[in-house]
C-alpha cells in the first residue's frame, strides 16, 4: 500500500519534481505551496510522512517541523516524520536535527537518495550505517543540553527543561535512536508532574544512552 507523503515547497517546479519521484517510487504524494497549507492539511487527513524545503518564506521548514512536534505532543499523539531538503543540507543538517526532522536531504535530490531516506523512516531496521559526523554532532550538543538541564532542574525552570528534552528528543528521531528518545519524552512526562528524582533519572538515563554512542566517553559530565 503506497504511502500518504505531503510535499511542501513555495517552488511550483520543485514540488511537481518531487512528487514524479515519490509516484515513481510507489508512493501517493499531496503537495502544499506553503506551511500554513500544510497545516491545514494535517488537520483535515492523516500522512504518512512530509518531505519540506528547509527554507521558504514566512513559515520556514525548521519552524513547520517544530510546529508539527508541538502540536502532535498538545494532542498526545506521535508526531508525523518529516524530512527536509535543502540548496545548502551541510549547512542545515545541525538546525534540522534540532527541530526533529529525520534527514536534511541536497537539493537536487537523486531519487537514490529519496529512496535511500523514505527506507530509513518506513524501514528502521534496514537504514544505513549511522552517519558518524551526524551522531558526534549530536552526541557534543546534547551533552551541552543536558548539562543546561541539570541546572534547570536545580533552578526550577520547567519551561525550559521541557525544551531542552523536546530538542534532544527530536534529533534523536532524525537519528534514528528510538530509546534514547524514549528517555527523553519521560523526562517531558516528568515536567508534567514535577518529580524531580524523575527528572534527574531521566537524565541520567539520557546520558548514558549517549555515552553508549560515544565509546571515547570515559565518565558522565555533570
Amino acid at each position: 500500500m503506497p504511502h500518504r507523503i505531503l510535499v511542501v515547497d513555495a517552488h511550483a517546479i520543485n514540488r511537481l519534481v518531487i512528487a514524479e519521484q515519490l509516484t515513481a517510487l510507489g508512493h501517493a504524494p499531496m503537495c502544499a505551496h506553503d506551511a500554513e497549507q500544510a497545516l491545514a492539511l494535517f488537520d483535515a487527513g492523516d500522512f504518512d510522512l512530509c518531505v519540506v524545503a528547509c527554507r521558504m518564506p514566512g513559515i520556514d521548514g525548521f519552524a513547520f517541523a517544530a510546529r508539527v512536534h508541538d502540536l502532535a505532543m498538545a494532542r498526545g499523539t506521535a508526531p508525523c516524520p518529516i524530512v527536509g531538503y535543502s540548496n545548502d543540507a551541510a549547512l542545515d543538517t545541525a538546525l534540522a536535527m534540532q527541530t526533529g526532522m529525520r534527514a536534511c536531504m541536497p537539493m537536487p535530490i537523486p531519487s537514490s537518495t529519496l529512496d535511500a531516506v523514505l527506507r530509513s523512516v518506513f524501514h528502521p531496521s534496514a537504514r544505513a550505517p549511522r552517519n558518524i559526523a551526524q551522531a558526534e554532532l549530536f552526541i557534543a550538543t546534547s551533552r551541552k543540553d543536558l548539562r543546561e538541564a541539570r541546572r534547570c532542574l536545580a533552578d526550577g525552570n520547567l519551561v525550559r527543561l521541557r525544551a531542552l528534552f523536546h530538542r534532544i528528543k527530536g534529533a534523536a528521531l532524525m537519528l534514528g535512536e528510538n530509546d534514547l528518545a524514549a528517555a527523553c519524552t519521560r523526562g517531558e512526562a516528568g515536567c508534567d508532574d514535577w518529580g524531580p528524582a524523575a527528572l534527574d533519572a531521566a537524565i541520567d538515563l539520557i546520558e548514558m544512552q549517549l555515552d553508549a554512542m560515544d565509546p571515547a566517553q570515559v565518565e558522565p559530565s555533570r
